[in-house]
């Protein structure tokens, strides 16, 4: 039996980390240029629904048919960006919708949004969860992203547990306790509510309870244009 150090997986690893300019790097130089690459702001997940669509041809040709492919996909936005906003406004042709959705735009997930970890062992063990950690993360609604997490279960243990930051829109959408559970590292919500933005910083399970009943005792506090979650 030849010894684990001697497998082909262990020497290529061996040979990269001696090899590689990269990898020759501290690790401190390398989390800064893994920082400075996958750090996006926001990542916001949405569904494409399967669409069926007729061009008509010219010169008497049969009408042709063809179809969009159906799934999740992402779009990066800055982190101050309305994710919701340029939702409503995707059939429109405005510069503001173009810049909104031109920004690396990921139609699979989540491998799309880990290249590096393809390349080598290392390079995995250094930005696997990565993505997740360093951006917001937002969904198109509470249903998508329990259909998303819970029901396909698209991310792995690591990567969902790696998510920090969640943005939401409406209070409606805020966590449930047993969401904030599933997911497991997450430190704070961002609320959105027009153009006002509300950052709150979760200790507990409990504090996402104060959350909830703090939105539902601001909820007429709206009107004037203010939100206020903290007493």
């Amino acid at each position: 039996m030849r010894h684990v150090v001697d497998t082909p997986v262990l020497f290529s690893w061996h040979r990269n980390a001696l090899e590689s300019p990269f990898l020759r790097l501290p690790p401190e130089i390398r989390n800064r240029i893994y920082a400075l690459v996958l750090t996006v702001g926001q990542i916001h997940v949405r569904y494409r629904p399967w669409r069926m669509r007729t061009t008509k041809g010219g010169d008497n040709k049969a009408n042709a048919k063809a179809h969009s492919h159906s799934g999740f996909y992402a779009v990066a936005l800055g982190v101050d960006q309305d994710a919701w906003r340029a939702t409503t406004t995707t059939t429109t042709t405005t510069a503001d919708t173009k810049k909104a959705t031109s920004r690396a735009r990921v139609t699979a997930l989540p491998d799309a949004l880990t290249p590096l970890a393809a390349v080598c062992r290392q390079l995995y063990r250094d930005t696997a969860s990565l993505p997740f950690a360093l951006n917001a993360w937002s969904f198109e609604s509470a249903r998508l992203m329990e259909r998303f997490l819970v029901r396909e279960k698209r991310l792995a243990l690591y990567q969902r547990r790696a998510i920090a930051v969640l943005v939401v829109s409406v209070s409606d959408d805020l966590p449930s306790r047993a969401m904030e559970k599933y997911l497991g590292g997450l430190r704070a919500v961002v609320w959105r509510d027009g153009k006002t933005m509300q950052r709150w910083e979760l200790a507990s399970a409990a504090e996402l309870q104060r959350l909830v009943a703090g939105t539902q005792r601001a909820a007429l506090s709206r009107s004037r244009g203010q939100l206020h979650l903290y007493e």
